[in-house]
């Protein structure tokens, strides 16, 4: 089962980072009704989520 960790948005928008029942991180680009336009991942930590997200996305902020 996933499980919503952290929510960003760079204004145009929604990334979400969750972790899955396998225990990896994964960053899901583009969240909207439920579904995402892309991922990366899976992660070992969320601090490499993160890291990750931000290069991708580095005007990205927490909401």
């Amino acid at each position: 089962m996933e499980k919503i960790i952290a929510t960003y948005s760079n204004g145009m928008e929604e990334i979400r980072i969750e972790q899955w029942a396998n225990g990896k991180f994964y960053n899901l680009y583009g969240v909207e009704n439920g579904h995402y336009s892309s991922k990366a991942g899976g992660f070992l930590s969320l601090a490499e989520a993160e890291e990750m997200l931000l290069k991708h996305r580095p005007t990205a902020k927490r909401i």
